[in-house]
């Protein structure tokens, strides 16, 4: 037999590890391949039509199973190959021929529950049959009185125009294998030394390739430049456009500036305006009529009166009386020569600055 295998998975504490292996005699296959030959033809491939029947159900709605196995039954005249999917890794097939053509449907599920008994399987039953071939929708109605999920696999492909093509089925899943990322896809069953390793470069397609990617380099370099082009032209637009109120608002910055200067020079000159203030109101009220000030002082809270009064001394309790001093003090009473009036020279203390 001509046979291969790929690692589906390694248990280095158990020492196990799963294969899963693909075999065909040599007999059957070494006829294909000397047909081929004489055909000018090297086959990089061949796989087996159960992985076909397997990668389809990576293009079906359904996908692979996710807990049970599901069953795809392969009916053909003469021929019924089964294919018990696991997951899209693990699939075990078998293929029963039938010399004389006819299948019946009790056949066909004795074989199936002979093979589903030698398989080591973690769930007791299985989830859905899938039905191909040509006469898979002849059995199809048969195998429903017996079992409720089943149906036929070309019905649900996510794939246009090829839902009716029973005949072409196991061709797109043998297709699929090609671009499929599954490890069982990759089993090969042409012998490793008739192989196709290498082939000669196609010169002319491969200039054709490369210039088509400078072209499409430069376009792209070529279009990036012109979006940042116009990018660029309208920011410089925009920035035309808002450069009169930009202006007008720097302007009225600058305004703002200078009108808070001459607010923040007002307000140091009119600081201590409100206490000059009451202290002249205070003595307007307080001192006599005859009574003149010469010199008036405010400073740091100390108020200092000079002037001429008929009773220098009678100024000093008039403005002890008063709420806004807290002592008052008369360094010295004279009388005028000429005026004969008392010259007072009265220092208070202000309570509030």
């Amino acid at each position: 037999s001509y046979y291969d295998y790929v690692v589906l998975s390694r248990d280095e504490a158990q020492k196990k590890i799963l294969l899963q292996i693909a075999m065909v005699r040599q007999s059957l296959l070494n006829d294909y391949l000397m047909l081929l030959k004489e055909l000018g033809l090297t086959p990089s491939a061949v796989r087996l039509s159960s992985l076909a029947l397997h990668q389809l159900l990576a293009l079906h709605k359904a996908g692979y199973p996710k807990k049970e196995p599901v069953v795809i039954l392969d009916v053909n005249p003469g021929s019924v190959e089964t294919v018990v999917v696991v997951s899209s890794e693990r699939f075990f097939a078998e293929k029963l021929d039938v010399a004389d053509g006819a299948l019946p449907t009790e056949r066909i599920i004795r074989h199936l529950y002979d093979f589903l008994s030698r398989l080591t399987l973690k769930t007791p039953g299985i989830a859905r049959i899938y039905l191909t071939g040509s006469l898979g929708s002849d059995l199809l109605e048969q195998l429903r009185q017996r079992f409720s999920d089943c149906e036929m696999l070309g019905d649900k492909l996510k794939v246009k125009g090829w839902a009716n093509r029973i005949e072409l089925l196991t061709a797109v899943g043998l297709a699929t294998t090609a671009l499929s990322k599954s490890q069982a896809a990759k089993i090969n069953l042409v012998p490793p030394e008739q192989r196709v390793v290498a082939r000669k470069p196609s010169v002319i397609p491969t200039l054709v390739l490369v210039c088509l990617l400078l072209v499409m380099a430069a376009s792209a370099g070529t279009r990036e430049y012109k979006q940042s082009s116009t990018f660029l032209g309208k920011i410089d637009s925009e920035v035309r456009k808002l450069q009169p109120q930009v202006t007008e608002v720097l302007n009225l910055r600058k305004q703002v500036g200078e009108k808070q200067k001459e607010l923040d020079e007002i307000r140091s000159l009119m600081q201590g305006e409100q206490q000059v203030l009451m202290v002249l109101k205070d003595l307007t009220e307080r001192l006599p009529d005859d009574t003149y000030l010469q010199n008036l002082t405010i400073e740091r809270g100390q108020v200092v009166l000079f002037g001429f009064s008929g009773s220098g001394g009678a100024l000093i309790p008039a403005l002890r009386a008063s709420n806004h001093y807290k002592s008052v003090l008369s360094k010295y009473t004279t009388k005028d020569p000429i005026t004969k009036k008392e010259k007072f020279n009265i220092e208070a203390a202000l309570k509030t600055e």
